[in-house]
């Protein structure tokens, strides 16, 4: 069984994908001037799932990490970003 699912939807229909916690999974949905990609991954070190969150441009080519989140002792909580407002 997969530790990782996605699913997309578009003109042409929807398709689904797995990961597992050593790949990992990724993804991604691109406008003409912005994009937003999600990574899921194992963290070994804090023993749960992390999300991240990045701006894209340029179809992917140029990432920001906007911000990783995790379940901590039962609670979401932002792990790392680049903009401090966000870390609680």
């Amino acid at each position: 069984m997969s530790h990782f699912y996605s699913r997309i939807q578009g003109s042409r229909g929807p398709a689904t994908r797995t990961g597992g916690k050593s790949s990992g999974i990724t993804a991604s949905a691109f406008g003409w001037d912005l994009g937003g990609t999600v990574t899921m991954s194992y963290s070994e070190e804090l023993s749960t799932d992390v999300v991240h969150l990045y701006t894209t441009r340029d179809n992917d080519r140029t990432k920001s990490l906007v911000a990783s989140f995790a379940v901590v002792d039962g609670t979401l909580k932002c792990i790392q970003s680049n903009y401090p407002e966000l870390l609680l």
